[in-house]
């Protein structure tokens, strides 16, 4: 199954969801996006739906730990992935959430549902949209 991407905008918050199967490679590719993102829409905050089905390892979520320390990811903004599956044993979501905070990046986060994530970004509730971009990866 394809990655699809799917990302929109309400102010200064991003919306990201991601469905189908991730390999390191697409990881790689959506945390660029992020970065894009933040950086040319002026976000304060991301809030990542993710549905994807998990092909990484513990040596990616190391790796991803440095790339994003050598990316410049700005580390003022809160990432907040909401992943249903946070709680089971060897979700890689909930460990890469632990690497990324011994790396010091303490604005990306991992929540079981949108309620305690949308608390911790805080948003009250979600408004329209005001713009729109949908995307597949390769």
């Amino acid at each position: 199954m394809e990655c699809s991407f799917r990302y929109t905008r309400n102010n200064n918050l991003g919306i990201i969801e991601l469905a189908g199967e991730k390999d390191f490679r697409q990881v790689m590719q959506i945390w660029e996006r992020i970065r894009q993102f933040i950086r040319n829409d002026g976000l304060d905050g991301i809030i990542i739906v993710d549905r994807m089905t998990n092909a990484l390892t513990e040596h990616h979520m190391f790796e991803l730990g440095k790339w994003l320390g050598s990316s410049q990811f700005p580390r003022g903004v809160k990432v907040a992935i909401v992943d249903p599956g946070k709680m089971s044993q060897g979700n890689m979501n909930a460990f890469g959430e632990t690497v990324l905070l011994n790396r010091g990046f303490y604005n990306i986060r991992v929540f079981p549902d949108h309620e305690t994530a949308g608390t911790w970004l805080g948003i009250k509730r979600q408004a329209q949209t005001d713009s729109q971009k949908g995307v597949g990866l390769p």
